[in-house]
Order: C-alpha cells, then sequence, then structure tokens
C-alpha cells in the first residue's frame, strides 16, 4: 500500500490543531537546554584571570583593572539559540509570547565586576562594593576609628579609595606614622586603577624619594597582594 505524502493545507491544518500544545515548547527548551551555569566559588581573591576567564567568559567590558562580566545564572542557550526557538514558535504561534520570552532570557542574565591587581589575580569580586565602603568612610568624615572602611576598598581596587591610602602614608594623616615606599606603592595601585591624578603625582614623589626607596616601591607594587586591614 502506498502512502501519499501530506498536502500543505493538511499540513497547515495540522499545525493551527497542535499549535496550542506546540506554543513555547521550542522557547522553552531554549530556555532550559545547554552548559550548566559557571561555578562562581572559583571567583575568589587570589584567583588567576585566566581562571576567570574560563568560567565566565571573556570580558564585555574591561576599564583599568576591572573587568565587567555577564554571565547565564542557569542553564541557558546563546541569544542566537533563543532566537531559534522564537521562530519556531512563531511558526505555531504566529509570535506569542516573544517579549515574554526574550525577557525571561535576560532575567537569567547576571554582572560581575571583577578587580585585577598588578600580578593580574583577582582582587576584589564586586567593585560596587568597594565603592560603597569608601564613600561610608569619606561621608563618616574620614576618621581615624573608619580607616579599615578605607583599607577594605583600596585592597578591593577601588582607586580612589587607594590614592586615599596615598595620602595616608606621605602626609601621615589620621594618626599613621610616614612611610615613603607605602605611599608610593598606594599611589602606583591608584594609577593602575585609572586615577588620573596619581599618574601625575608619580614624578613629582619619586623626585624627592631616594633611588633605593622607589627601586623598593616599584618591586612592592609588582609582587603587591591584598594586605590585611
Amino acid at each position: 500500500m502506498r502512502h501519499r505524502l501530506p498536502r500543505a493545507q493538511d499540513m497547515a491544518l495540522l499545525a493551527a490543531l497542535l499549535s496550542p500544545f506546540l506554543g513555547g515548547c521550542f522557547t522553552a527548551t531554549a530556555l532550559t537546554w545547554g552548559p550548566p551555569p559557571p561555578d562562581l566559588t572559583v571567583i575568589r581573591v587570589g584567583a588567576t584571570r585566566e581562571t576567570v576567564e574560563r568560567t565566565l567568559g571573556e570580558p564585555v567590558r574591561q576599564e583599568h583593572n576591572v573587568s565587567t562580566y555577564e554571565y547565564n545564572t542557569r542553564n541557558l542557550r546563546t541569544p542566537g539559540f533563543v532566537l531559534l526557538g522564537l521562530v519556531a514558535d512563531a511558526i505555531t504561534l504566529g509570535g506569542m509570547g516573544a517579549g515574554p520570552t526574550w525577557e525571561a532570557y535576560r532575567a537569567q542574565l547576571a554582572e560581575s565586576s571583577i578587580v585585577y591587581g598588578p600580578r593580574d589575580t583577582v582582587i576584589g569580586v564586586s567593585h560596587r562594593q568597594a565603592e560603597a565602603q569608601y564613600l561610608t568612610w569619606l561621608h563618616s568624615g574620614s576618621r581615624k576609628e573608619n580607616l579599615e572602611g578605607l583599607c577594605h576598598a583600596a585592597n578591593a581596587g577601588y582607586a580612589p579609595a587607594q590614592a586615599a591610602q596615598a595620602m595616608r602614608y606621605w602626609y601621615g594623616l589620621w594618626g599613621t606614622d610616614v612611610d615613603r615606599v607605602q605611599a608610593y606603592v598606594w599611589l602606583r595601585l591608584a594609577a593602575f586603577g585609572g586615577q588620573g591624578s596619581a599618574s601625575e603625582i608619580q614624578s613629582g614623589w619619586a623626585s624627592v624619594m631616594t633611588p633605593d626607596q622607589v627601586a623598593e616601591a616599584n618591586r612592592l607594587f609588582m609582587e603587591w597582594d591584598p594586605a590585611p586591614c
């Protein structure tokens, strides 16, 4: 017995009958199939840039010592895979639900700002948190008893906080002993983080330091890791 192929009209009728059941299936598949979400436990202070980029992907935005990554928090495919699901749904439902589907995809995305030090290792996992710590210290009147907040912000790679640390050690502010080597290290860190004024001040400070002090400060800068506050 010969079986004839279904005509185009028959296929259209079949699609119309099945559309209430098929609608959303493709996009649901697109939103659930795929690689597992990133293992965020490896993103911590001391991790290498290679480890971070292997876990979260290449940085989408880079500004001085801060890389901002966008990643999926669930088993989501790429936007292209979701788009294919939307096209398939459009065949069955005329595109109904496309907006909510894309919003659902975007809702699964998260963003992390990873801060790197001179050794190309992670020194902070939240640039915004470091900024908040610095502003809290600044608005407290920069009192001596609040220096721990400044220290944490500077250790996490927030450049204005590092510049404040440099001034603290250079001028002996807030009860701190003058230490020009430490001051120069913090100044270089601030410049590395994009603090423009720090780059301008460097040469002036170096001119009143001994060659040995500058050499020691440069060595400490290259080997720098956050120290306990």
